[in-house]
This record gives C-alpha cells, sequence and structure tokens, in this order.
C-alpha cells in the first residue's frame, strides 16, 4: 500500500480511521505498544504519511525523506521496540528479517543496484535519531563512494514520487 504527503501526486494517500488530522491518539504503554511520539509509530499506525514500497502483518518498509542514496529505504517493525538492546528486540528483528529480505530484491530488482548496504544504529551517540528500531537498505552500485559518513550524494533526492511510483506494489 502507497501513501504520500497530502498535496503529492502519484499515488494515493494513507491515514488512519479519522484521517489527515484526526483525533485519535495512540496510548502510551509498555513496549511493543504504539506511542504517541513516536514518529515510526505513527507511520505504523497510518496517522502520519510515507512512501511504503513494501509491507507485511510485522513490518513496514518506506522511502527515507532524507535518502544516503537512490532508493533508500526504512525497515520498522509495526510493534514499538526502541532499539536491540530492548527486551523485546529479538522478536522484532525476526519478524523483520523477510521485509528486509522483499525490500532488498525489490530494490536490486526495479532500480536497479547492484548491491544493497544495510545500517542499523542502535542510541544517540550511534547516530539513532528516531526512538523505533529501524534498518536502513540503501541500495549501491558499482563505483558508487564508500558509506563512511551519513553525507547524501548529489544524486539521492530525486523525486520521491516518481521512485516511489517505480518500487510501490502495482495500484498503490
Amino acid at each position: 500500500m502507497g501513501s504520500l504527503r497530502p498535496g503529492d501526486a502519484g499515488g494515493a494517500d494513507r491515514f488512519g480511521p479519522d484521517g489527515p488530522g484526526g483525533t485519535s491518539r495512540l496510548q502510551l504503554g509498555d513496549a511493543g505498544e504504539a506511542q504517541v511520539d513516536c514518529t515510526f509509530c505513527g507511520i505504523v499506525a497510518g496517522r502520519l504519511p510515507a512512501r511504503v514500497v513494501y509491507e507485511d502483518d510485522s513490518a513496514v518498509a518506506f522511502l527515507d525523506i532524507r535518502p544516503l542514496r537512490r532508493g533508500h529505504t526504512l525497515v520498522v517493525p509495526r510493534a514499538h521496540v526502541v532499539d536491540l538492546t530492548a527486551e523485546e528486540a529479538g522478536q522484532a528483528v525476526a519478524a523483520v528479517g523477510p521485509v528486509l529480505q522483499q525490500t532488498t530484491r525489490l530494490l536490486i530488482d526495479r532500480l536497479p543496484a547492484d548491491g544493497v548496504s544495510l545500517l542499523q544504529a542502535n542510541g544517540s551517540a550511534a547516530g539513532q535519531e528516531v526512538l523505533h528500531l529501524h534498518f536502513h537498505l540503501v541500495p549501491r552500485w558499482a563505483g558508487d563512494c564508500p558509506l563512511n559518513n551519513w553525507t547524501p550524494a548529489a544524486d539521492a533526492s530525486v523525486s520521491l514520487d516518481d521512485l516511489h511510483l517505480q518500487l510501490a506494489p502495482p495500484g498503490s
């Protein structure tokens, strides 16, 4: 199911039952439950827009809004888990595995990319900015520059709408 920011062209918006700006609020709760102030919980719940390229019952893959390379995608578990140190992290990683695999195949096949780098950070010192476990899938091409810093490549910010259309499931 694909989604865009309100007003973007090229796909259908996906929002929660109250629509954009609705009054539904997620409850704060234990790990695994959606957190009201978590950006990724908002995306998973459909309260916040995202350009989803793949999803299943356990995880969601969507285009990063600050891509390092063309097609840079984030994969997040639907359950709220802060990072790999959380008690529930092992279960979340197992649940995300199939989506990582399917999204990697999608990036290699449809971009096409020569490979994909998998990156993950735990804690602010490691560069984690959103406190919801997530994995970066960064498409790579023969001869591109190494990922030894998080400075976006010049061509990384191509039209996210066009890229979404290229990667999203048909009809989304």
